[in-house]
């Protein structure tokens, strides 16, 4: 069977959201307004809806997954250009365990019970796992489109581009910066798990699998990269800045001297 996670938006009103899917008809249960559970026997609707912009749907057919993520997207306060995909199958057996699955290019969960607790869990790995995934491509994308930067500095001593191009380059690496948000919730186990610890370890296995703890460190290596090309950019524009207080004071100099040659001529 098919389980999909989706990355669609930044963030998710899930307190709204589950209001306006009970409306709809739908079961819905809210997890400390993070990550809301989305059911509907009739229509064959398993869903978990997490704030952070993911969704992850279980056993679902394709056509009822694009209906739930138009319906959620709807409400999203800010959607991403490109919806990212990662597909699974799942099915049930004596154990739970997550495997490369027969053709190489997706993953084999097993479950060993149709336990809620079990889907919740490997459902919060699951969107973890995309969510870095996206934050991953989009910060390589941007080194990579930077990476001149410091090859310009090596060989020429000087970054070659006007001083509007440097600004919108360093508002473009905050900002970048700033909408990566890697929370507790990435490096620790999540507070849900705290207090219901019979999902914990089925989370710890899919964390394991997906190498979360690995790829949250090689992000945050990657996004030092990008602090490191921020510092260099300020530096430039004080550089730039200070060169040219310095040349309208040099000006200055030569003008207040030029007027007293000649105030002294007119005087003589």
């Amino acid at each position: 069977m098919r389980c999909v996670s989706y990355v669609a938006a930044r963030n998710y009103p899930i307190a709204l959201l589950a209001t306006k899917l009970k409306q709809e008809g739908y079961k819905v249960n809210l997890y400390r307004n993070k990550v809301l559970y989305i059911f509907s026997k009739s229509l064959s609707v398993e869903a978990y809806c997490f704030d952070h912009g993911c969704l992850v749907c279980w056993g679902m057919l394709r056509r009822r997954e694009q209906e739930l993520l138009a319906f959620i997207n709807s409400f999203a306060t800010q959607l991403l250009d490109k919806i990212e995909k990662n597909f699974h199958v799942f099915r049930y057996a004596k154990q739970t365990e997550i495997t490369i699955g027969p053709h190489f290019d997706m993953e084999l969960i097993s479950l060993e019970a149709k336990d809620d607790d079990i889907k919740f869990a490997i459902s919060y790995g699951l969107a973890q796992s995309a969510k870095l995934e996206f934050y991953e491509d989009m910060t390589q994308a941007l080194i990579k489109k930077f990476e001149e930067i410091p090859r310009q500095l090596a060989e020429k001593g000087k970054i070659i581009a006007s001083k509007q191009m440097i600004s919108q380059a360093m508002g473009e690496i905050f900002s970048h910066k700033s909408s990566i948000n890697l929370s507790s919730e990435y490096l620790d186990i999540p507070e849900y798990f705290w207090e219901h610890s019979s999902g914990a370890s089925y989370y710890l296995m899919t964390e394991k699998y997906f190498d979360i703890k690995q790829r949250v460190s090689a992000l945050n290596q990657k996004l030092n990269v990008l602090q490191d090309l921020f510092d260099i950019l300020s530096n430039q524009l004080q550089y730039r800045h200070s060169t040219f207080l310095e040349s309208v004071i040099v000006y200055l100099i030569l003008i207040e001297i030029v007027l007293m040659v000649i105030f002294y001529f007119v005087q003589h």
